[in-house]
């Protein structure tokens, strides 16, 4: 399984699946809080948000649901065109306002039209049941009872074994864990590990799980 090409942003945009294939892997401190926000991307272009819209109702029609009521509630934008490991994720903000819903950009050429449409779906999920619910029962009976969820799921295995053909020349380790994650683009120099800034410091940034950053060349390991 492949895809037909690589897509790319138009714009750009400031913005503020199991478990580990559709959730960011790693998170960035804010120079001003402190706090761990994750990195945002660019607005999808025109052909890219009509093809959301086409999902986005044919999910709520599916599911028979009366909100969300359109997609334009929500911010779409793209991942980093070389994440090899998040495939959607959606913020919602702790105070209230707009959520922004993540998609990877290679998703919208992926041959099967269905891996994007779960992706979608995964994510409105999240909002529908809330953010304290994350991946727990309520949300994966929520998930699990969409039709097209198995067929999604294989998805999303086919294109996660294709996203990770192509190695990253950054390496990044965390030192508390051990996970390592690839980069083609050098990442920020504060970026920590997700996994364990949630599980031991109630998902804030930390110093504590701040990836080593290296490189496949020797004089790349501390630029």
């Amino acid at each position: 399984m492949a895809v037909r090409d690589r897509r790319r942003p138009e714009e750009h945009r400031v913005s503020d699946s199991d478990s580990n294939v559709d959730e960011q892997e790693y998170c960035i401190q804010d120079t001003e809080t402190g706090e761990g926000n994750m990195r945002g991307n660019q607005r999808l272009n025109y052909d890219d948000m009509n093809v959301v819209h086409l999902h986005f109702y044919s999910i709520c029609n599916e599911r028979g649901w009366k909100t969300p009521v359109n997609p334009t509630e929500f911010d779409w934008v793209y991942l980093d065109v070389d994440n090899h490991i998040v495939q959607a994720r959606i913020e919602t903000p702790a105070r209230g306002g707009r959520s922004v819903i993540h998609l990877h950009p290679s998703a919208f050429s992926w041959e099967n039209p269905h891996l994007l449409k779960g992706l979608i779906h995964h994510e409105l999920v999240h909002w529908v049941v809330g953010p304290t619910h994350a991946h727990d029962e309520v949300f994966e009976m929520m998930e699990k009872g969409w039709e097209g969820f198995e067929d999604y799921k294989e998805q999303t295995k086919l294109f996660s074994a294709w996203l990770h053909q192509e190695n990253g020349k950054w390496v990044l380790t965390c030192p508390n864990c051990g996970k390592t994650v690839r980069r083609n683009r050098k990442p920020a120099s504060q970026s920590a590990c997700r996994e364990c800034c949630i599980e031991f410091n109630n998902g804030l940034w930390s110093d504590n799980y701040t990836f080593h950053i290296g490189g496949d060349d020797s004089d790349r390991l501390h630029d």
